[in-house]
C-alpha cells in the first residue's frame, strides 16, 4: 500500500507540514470519526467473518497505524468502563500506549459459555481531532477496505 501525501495543519512554528497517511490510518480515521472502540474498528476492517479469532492477524497493522494518528494528535484515545462512569481523555504518552497494547483491540473468544463475565471491562475508543478531520479531508477522503471489492465485482470483464 503505498502512502497518500496530504496537507497537514498549519503550525506557526513549523509552517505548512506535510503527512503521509496509510490506508489503515486513513481507514482509523474515519473509524474515528464515529468515536468507534478499538474492537468495532478490527471487525469493519477484517473480512467478514463468524470467526473472531480470525480477526487478530490484522491487528497489529491496525495498532500501528492509531499509535502514529495518537502520537501525532489526530486522534484521541478514551479509556471506557463497562459498569462505571464516563469515558477518560488519555493524555497523548497514554494513548499512544493504549492504541498500541495488542490485547485493547482482540481478544480469543474461547467459545466457552460458562465463561465468566466481569460487570466492569475496561476498552478503548477513538475520537478524531480537528487536526485528523482536516488531514482525512486533505487525502481524499476516508478508505473503506472493502468497498473497492464490492464495487469491482457488479463491473463485471
Amino acid at each position: 500500500m503505498v502512502p497518500t501525501v496530504v496537507a497537514a495543519a498549519v503550525s506557526e512554528e513549523t509552517g505548512p507540514q506535510r503527512r503521509r497517511l496509510t490506508d489503515e490510518q486513513r481507514y482509523v480515521l474515519n473509524e474515528a470519526a464515529f468515536s468507534h472502540p478499538l474492537a468495532v474498528v478490527l471487525n469493519g476492517w477484517a473480512p467478514p467473518s463468524p470467526d473472531w479469532n480470525s480477526k487478530a492477524r490484522y491487528v497489529p497493522r491496525l495498532a500501528a497505524a492509531a499509535e502514529a494518528l495518537a502520537r501525532s494528535g489526530l486522534i484521541d484515545v478514551y479509556e471506557e468502563h463497562t459498569g462505571i462512569g464516563e469515558p477518560a481523555l488519555l493524555l497523548r504518552d497514554e494513548a499512544v500506549e493504549a492504541v498500541g497494547n495488542l490485547a485493547n483491540w482482540w481478544q480469543e473468544d474461547d467459545e466457552d459459555d460458562a465463561a465468566v463475565v466481569s460487570d466492569d471491562v475496561t476498552f478503548y475508543s477513538i475520537a478524531i481531532t480537528d487536526e485528523g478531520r482536516d488531514a482525512l479531508a486533505a487525502c481524499g477522503g476516508p478508505f473503506v477496505p472493502w468497498a473497492e471489492a464490492i464495487r469491482t465485482a457488479g463491473a463485471g470483464p
